[in-house]
């Protein structure tokens, strides 16, 4: 799985309207970063470079004037938090709506015991697992009174700011949950047919 790969370009080159730049695969070490330097010409009269193309599995953003160093820096940091859990990465990144100068915190949420990636499963499911393991509702399932009411999952699982919910899964951050209560909204009467 590729955190990002990025198009370095000599930007002096490129002001004289040449192209001259290669792709890097980040994380790397610094030795690699000094000899694609190198063999893009930056020296004494080239010395800057910019990016002009990024790509990553994880959907991860690079902008055109990033310091390269520091940014592969910060992908190693991000590599060794992720610990394999590319799923769990990449709905922390679109949750969060990525951008480079948020890499700390992107490292500290996958580093933190309180968010947690549930791989298959939707929002409404979440909820009806968290409810059904926190409170014993069976009064509601069971007799009349489950002819007349009902908890509507979905809708708890758009109001929980706790929860994001991917094609792959559901992101729980409960460093965001202020615990739960039964707003009468999530509670549905059912009509006597």
């Amino acid at each position: 799985m590729d955190m990002l790969n990025v198009y370095v370009t000599n930007l002096g080159k490129y002001n004289e309207g040449y192209l001259v730049g290669e792709w890097l695969k980040l994380p790397t070490d610094e030795e690699k970063i000094k000899e694609c330097f190198k063999r893009i010409g930056l020296n004494d009269e080239y010395e800057e470079y910019f990016i002009t193309d990024y790509e990553s599995d994880v959907e991860l953003k690079c902008s055109e004037y990033v310091n390269l160093e520091t940014l592969n820096e910060k992908i190693q940091e991000l590599e060794d938090a992720t610990n394999g859990e590319y799923e769990k990465l990449r709905a922390v990144i679109n949750r969060d709506y990525f951008r480079e100068d948020q890499l700390d915190e992107i490292i500290e949420t996958m580093q933190s015991d309180e968010v947690d990636f549930y791989k298959g499963i939707t929002g409404a499911e979440y909820e009806e697992d968290f409810v059904d393991g926190c409170y014993d509702l069976s009064f509601m399932k069971q007799g009349w009174l489950s002819t007349y009411i009902s908890i509507d999952y979905e809708e708890m699982a758009r109001d929980d700011d706790s929860i994001y919910e991917t094609d792959e899964g559901v992101l729980v951050d409960r460093r965001k949950w202020w615990g739960i209560n039964f707003p009468l909204t999530w509670i549905l009467f059912k009509k006597n047919t």
